[in-house]
């Protein structure tokens, strides 16, 4: 229950963030592992909807979030673990939304 509380709680922050940016940011998933994609559709359903997900976007901020220490798989994976605690999720809504807003 805590951990899809908090996969939760940085999903809608991480889509807030986006939103406050101006970028088109897909974020889906169960909550203790999602996926976050640069892309103007509102669900992807198969892989042919993941062929329209700017790939080059996400390297960048993928990057730009390791160079601030928070740890996300290279296809846009995000998984919460029961070390992770409210403070970490804090952190890592604004550190994307600092990122986001640079790009």
């Amino acid at each position: 229950e805590r951990m899809f509380r908090l996969g939760k709680k940085l999903m809608k922050g991480l889509r807030q963030a986006a939103e406050g940016a101006g970028q088109n940011v897909l974020v889906q998933g169960p909550g203790p592992m999602f996926n976050i994609a640069f892309t103007d559709l509102p669900k992807a359903k198969d892989f042919r909807d993941t062929l329209s997900f700017n790939k080059v976007k996400l390297g960048k901020f993928i990057a730009a979030m390791h160079d601030r220490k928070i740890r996300i798989i290279g296809r846009g994976l995000w998984y919460i673990s029961v070390a992770h605690t409210e403070e970490d999720i804090d952190k890592a809504i604004k550190t994307a939304s600092e990122v986001l807003s640079e790009m």
